[in-house]
């Protein structure tokens, strides 16, 4: 899917690297997330209509998301809330980190996302459905394992 900023239908040649962000020269993060969606807030609500139509176009396909990079996190997340709709996901994460944001203005700051369990946390609400998750160790997708342990699905959970 070529969602917010990627793609061939992205505007310009440029990946996206900062949100968009109120012109005011007084500008904070308030000003601009207290009215308007992140962008990965954005591309996760693309993601999921692109997910409801495929599902409704072809239910009887098997649906899967693969991901790498930053693209993993509105993958995780729109995977999340699918839920079952979606049959598998296996996501590359490179070790990214929300809380890799240096200033609200950095394309990977989702207000809030950092201080409740960054990926990991997205990553955990997919339980109990199939996962795998590649680049990372044990220890750092250890809540993801207990979360997957709790629901009585471990073994849908692959690293």
């Amino acid at each position: 899917a070529d969602l917010l900023g990627q793609g061939e239908f992205n505007a310009t040649d440029d990946v996206l690297t900062v949100q968009r962000l109120i012109g005011d020269t007084r500008s904070y993060s308030a000003f601009t997330f207290g009215y308007n969606r992140p962008a990965l807030v954005k591309q996760t609500q693309q993601m999921l209509c692109a997910i409801a139509y495929l599902r409704d176009a072809n239910p009887e396909v098997r649906l899967s998301i693969v991901a790498e990079g930053i693209d993993c996190i509105s993958a995780v997340a729109s995977a999340a809330i699918a839920g079952d709709t979606v049959d598998s996901v296996e996501l590359s994460t490179g070790g990214l980190r929300l809380s890799d944001a240096e200033k609200y203005g950095d394309h990977l700051f989702l207000p809030g996302a950092a201080k409740y369990f960054d990926l990991p946390g997205l990553a955990s609400l997919r339980a109990p459905h199939p996962m795998k998750i590649r680049e990372e160790s044990d220890q750092s997708m250890d809540l993801v394992k207990r979360v997957y342990a709790a629901a009585g699905a471990s073994e849908a959970l692959d690293f």
